[in-house]
């Protein structure tokens, strides 16, 4: 995590700052007074409450300054018209300031579990970071990337959505090397035109910012996504012969977990994962592929998992 100084911030936001408060920096942000860690910049959202009503708390928090669409007092502070937004812009220039690795995580279920196997993996090789919980939403994933820490070399972050252009919003302030998406569900079919196709279009927007020379990596025993075609390397996960990251010899431990042979186009691995349930086969085996694909040793990949 760096310090940001409010001039810096409110450039890359076009936002606006008083001359006296320019140099006053921060360190992370946060949308919420009561949980507000001191030094970080409180960003003032307009929801079921109005964020501004909660300045004076946060401030009192210690709050080093606050990101708002109105500033009623004298105190450290960006104005934009768009704080929510504005939130997303600094976190996508941190995130290219960074320049580090990033892999997005999304699917109708599986997500969090997902992201929790890769950093778990590339962790065995690189300073990893990741969303915490499921923040992963407009709000969420942009504060995450601003708590990475100075040297992170990777982060894996999960991305949610709900409706049509959301997920084309995050991949946008993540710009992904890595897009993984674990499954396509009946999550939120509601507001995505009915069908479980309006969600694979809604959760293929991961691709739309997917850096040149990206990789894809789905599940490759769901049918919606085995159908695909994209224009970038893909990796499909699964026990259907159509995976080119294929999994054998399920061996199940009861409530100890389970074992499995994983094969990819280099190597296999024998990996023993700790939590019982076969959809686990899932998060490793795209764990695993992704960790290949970061140069990770056969070692760290079986103990990463």
């Amino acid at each position: 995590m760096s310090r940001m100084t409010l001039e810096q911030a409110a450039r890359w936001c076009g936002g606006t700052v008083a001359p006296q408060y320019a140099q006053v920096s921060f360190l992370g942000a946060s949308n919420d007074s009561r949980s507000l860690e001191p030094g970080q910049l409180f960003v003032a959202l307009e929801g079921a409450r109005d964020g501004h009503e909660f300045i004076p708390g946060a401030l009192a928090a210690g709050a080093a300054a606050v990101l708002c669409s109105r500033c009623d007092g004298d105190f450290p502070a960006i104005v934009v018209r768009d704080p929510r937004k504005a939130l997303g812009d600094i976190a996508r220039q941190e995130r290219i300031r960074l320049n580090l690795k990033v892999v997005g995580v999304t699917g109708s279920v599986g997500k969090s579990t997902t992201k929790e196997m890769i950093a778990g993996i590339l962790s065995r090789k690189y300073r990893t970071g990741k969303t915490p919980v499921n923040h992963n939403n407009d709000i969420g994933m942009p504060m995450a990337i601003l708590a990475l820490p100075e040297d992170t070399e990777v982060a894996v972050l999960e991305m949610g959505m709900n409706h049509f252009g959301e997920m084309a919003y995050l991949t946008s302030i993540a710009a992904p090397d890595i897009a993984v998406i674990t499954n396509i569900g009946d999550a939120h079919i509601e507001n995505l035109g009915g069908t479980r196709q309006g969600i694979l279009q809604a959760k293929c927007e991961i691709f739309d910012h997917l850096r040149p020379g990206g990789l894809a990596v789905l599940c490759g025993d769901d049918p919606l996504l085995n159908g695909l075609t994209l224009p970038f390397e893909t990796l499909r996960c699964g026990k259907g012969e159509s995976c080119n990251v294929r999994v054998t010899d399920i061996v199940r431990r009861g409530i100890d977990g389970l074992d499995c042979t994983v094969t990819t186009s280099r190597r296999s691995y024998r990996l023993s994962i700790p939590s019982p349930g076969d959809y686990m086969i899932y998060p490793a085996s795209m764990a695993a592929a992704i960790g290949e694909y970061l140069d990770l040793s056969e070692q760290e990949i079986v103990e990463g998992v």
